[in-house]
């Protein structure tokens, strides 16, 4: 089945993405993380620290400096958590 819905990205501004894995350090990308990558959307992760890094390291572009992408440098959860409350808020 093809869950990749470009007209959901096409009428919206952001895409949150909330990755597998949180609270681990061990970073683990899935196709969720792929969906607003295909379709160039606006996206933060909700992941492990340094997923945002990963992707760089990778090769992927992303968002900065139009979103904040300091929360995937945070190793506290529930800082890493706030900041990213905090840039959806924004």
């Amino acid at each position: 089945m093809h869950t990749n819905r470009e007209d959901f990205h096409k009428e919206t501004f952001l895409t949150i993405v909330a990755e597998t894995l949180f609270e681990d350090i061990g970073i683990f990308l899935t196709e969720k993380i792929l969906k607003p990558l295909w379709n160039l959307h606006p996206f933060i992760v909700v992941s492990a620290p340094y997923t945002l890094k990963r992707l760089h390291e990778l090769g992927f572009k992303t968002f900065h400096p139009f979103i904040d992408e300091s929360y995937d440098d945070c190793l506290s959860n529930q800082e890493r958590f706030l900041l990213i409350e905090k840039e959806i808020k924004k």
